[in-house]
């Protein structure tokens, strides 16, 4: 987890110069690599592909939140962007408790 964070805190000193040159849907798109790299590096994990794809995951995650936070500012009229990234933000964590009330009835007590 240090290993994601720490590359995320340095990707983010860089994510917006790489937004800017590639655009929001590449940028997205590209950055979200790593995120399904690293879901199926956990079937069989290894400690070379867990720490190479934690570092990835990092570095993708700075970007894939830069240009999701463009893409609700340019889609949202002044008014109401506020309100959007509230709802955006609300959706992202009722996501995370419903997948973890999912997981603890399907895996069992």
């Amino acid at each position: 987890l240090s290993i994601i964070y720490v590359c995320l805190g340095l990707a983010n000193w860089f994510s917006p110069a790489i937004v800017n040159k590639l655009g929001c849907k590449i940028s997205l798109f590209l950055s979200a690599i790593p995120y399904t790299g690293f879901v199926f590096c956990m079937i069989n994990p290894y400690l070379w592909s867990v720490f190479t794809l934690s570092a990835l995951l990092g570095a993708g995650g700075g970007v894939i939140w830069t240009a999701n936070g463009e893409v609700i500012a340019k889609n949202s009229p002044g008014d109401t962007k506020a309100k959007n990234t509230g709802i955006f933000w609300s959706w992202f964590n009722t996501s995370m408790l419903l997948g973890n009330i999912f997981l603890y009835f399907y895996l069992g007590n």
